[in-house]
């Protein structure tokens, strides 16, 4: 559902930061890294989204009974599940389709295993790649959920949280594979998922601890900078890639990331200052789920169209290029895949809302 930007509960700050994590994710698919070398795209541009869902898990604090979490937890857990089906088989048939124009397969095509549990560990269509994303923010929310409630129900003093969320990281940077290597099958998930845990813990500790605390000016802004600088040339080794389960076995995983989303806040609080107008803004904010999930397949149609326009006929293999003449594109594929993507998830969530109201009356 769509937040009403004057809701108390809607967090401009929180949104505009949702708003560069994203277009950060659309640069680096186009070959640029947004955040240059001193604070590097891969490095914030995912963590920054688990932050900000540990930052709203605030009201797990409200909750007495384990009947009470287990309904607010599966209730998110059911919407990005929901949302993940969803793209999964629009993206099967996206992807029948492509296979019966060029000949070509884009990933596998369809079968019962890949169309349902099977996708959870491997998701079997090039084109849906991102919303890998989708499933692990629904694992990753309800063990969160889970764990801070047990945690406070057992008495276990504040001071150890993040001990114990630290544990988890350095468990994923242990059994991650050598040399930034890929891991996969349940591996790649329990690596995500301990550091998706990690990262949520970050922001839930930032809403409940830090916030109040934290001052937005220069002085903290340039000292972040300056740290985040000193860490990126101690250690060259530094990127992440939660995607692929990708880690450097240093400890710049636990350090780099939550700096750089810091300094991220820092822009997103600036330039919500900035800004008269945000209506726009908002809307995209609200919208980054379905961004994430459609970017790729908004830049293929984009680029389709392009193609229909520059070329006299099409042949197979430049359907199945990656961005044709992205040199002179490049901006259009940005920008116009956000949009796109953007009305694509204005458009499923009213037709979501007319369901709902359906059924509800029924």
């Amino acid at each position: 559902m769509i937040m009403n930007s004057n809701s108390p509960a809607f967090n401009r700050v929180m949104n505009f930061a949702k708003i560069l994590g994203i277009f950060s994710i659309v640069c680096s698919h186009t070959g640029i890294n947004i955040g240059g070398k001193f604070i590097p795209s891969s490095c914030w541009e995912v963590p920054i989204f688990f932050f900000i869902s540990g930052y709203f898990c605030s009201k797990i604090d409200s909750f007495n009974s384990w009947q009470d979490l287990i309904k607010y937890s599966l209730g998110k857990v059911s919407k990005y599940l929901g949302w993940f089906y969803f793209y999964n088989t629009f993206y099967a048939i996206i992807t029948i389709i492509i296979y019966h124009i060029t000949g070509n397969y884009w990933g596998n095509l369809p079968n019962l295993r890949n169309l349902t549990f099977g996708a959870l560990s491997y998701i079997s269509f090039g084109i849906a790649g991102p919303i890998w994303f989708l499933e692990q923010l629904a694992i990753s929310f309800f063990l969160f959920c889970l764990i801070i409630f047990a945690l406070k129900n057992i008495k276990i003093k504040n001071f150890l949280y993040p001990t114990i969320f630290s544990l988890l990281a350095i468990t994923a940077i242990l059994i991650s594979g050598d040399n930034f290597e890929e891991s996969f099958g349940r591996i790649k998930i329990l690596i995500r998922t301990c550091i998706s845990l990690y990262l949520m813990y970050h922001g839930y500790l930032f809403k409940n601890f830090l916030e109040k605390k934290y001052n937005y000016n220069l002085l903290n802004f340039f000292f972040l900078v300056i740290l985040e600088i000193f860490l990126i040339y101690l250690y060259p080794h530094h990127d992440i890639s939660l995607s692929q389960a990708r880690l450097y076995h240093n400890i710049t995983t636990l350090i780099i990331p939550p700096i750089c989303i810091y300094i991220i806040l820092f822009l997103a609080k600036a330039i919500t200052r900035l800004i008269k107008n945000q209506r726009f803004l908002d809307i995209l904010g609200q919208n980054t789920l379905h961004i994430m999930a459609n970017h790729v397949f908004s830049m293929f149609i984009i680029q389709f169209i392009l193609l229909l326009i520059f070329k006299s006929s099409l042949n197979q293999a430049e359907i199945m290029t990656n961005m044709w003449k992205i040199d002179i594109f490049r901006w259009l594929y940005i920008i116009g895949g956000i949009i796109l993507s953007v009305n694509i998830g204005v458009l499923l969530e009213k037709l979501k809302q007319i369901i709902e109201r359906k059924l509800n009356k029924q």
